[in-house]
C-alpha cells in the first residue's frame, strides 16, 4: 500500500510534510492533514456502514493492540508508535480490554 501512496523522496512516509517549517507552520499542517484523512475515513466508514467510524487514533489502537497480542515487548510497540516515554504515553494504547476478554464479560449479559 506504501508503494501506491507513499513518497519515498520525503522524509514523511505520505510525503504531506516538508522539513524546514517553523513549529507552528508543521502542527497546524499536520492538524489540516490529519482532519482531512478522519474525513475520507468517516465517509469510508459510513459507505460501508460500519458501527464506529475509522480514524486514525484508531488504526493507531489496533496497531499496538495487534502487537501486544502476538506477544511484542511493550518497549518495542512504544517505539513503534513513536513515543519518547514508553511509561506514560504506551500503557494507554494498550490498557484497553482484548477482544477476548470483552467476548467473555459479555457473556454475562446474555
Amino acid at each position: 500500500m506504501l508503494d501506491k501512496v507513499g513518497d519515498r523522496n520525503s522524509s514523511y512516509v505520505l510525503g504531506l510534510m516538508e522539513e524546514g517549517y517553523s513549529e507552528a507552520y508543521f502542527n497546524n499542517k499536520k492538524d489540516w492533514e490529519r482532519s482531512k484523512i478522519n474525513n475520507n475515513l468517516k465517509y469510508i466508514s459510513e459507505k460501508l456502514n460500519l458501527s464506529v467510524d475509522l480514524r486514525l487514533k484508531t488504526s493507531r489502537d489496533c496497531f499496538a493492540q495487534t502487537l501486544k497480542r502476538a506477544g511484542e515487548k511493550k518497549e518495542t510497540i512504544g517505539e513503534m508508535l513513536g513515543h519518547s516515554d514508553n511509561y506514560i504515553s504506551t500503557p494507554h494504547y494498550l490498557a484497553d480490554l482484548d477482544a477476548e476478554e470483552i467476548r467473555e464479560v459479555n457473556k454475562c449479559l446474555f
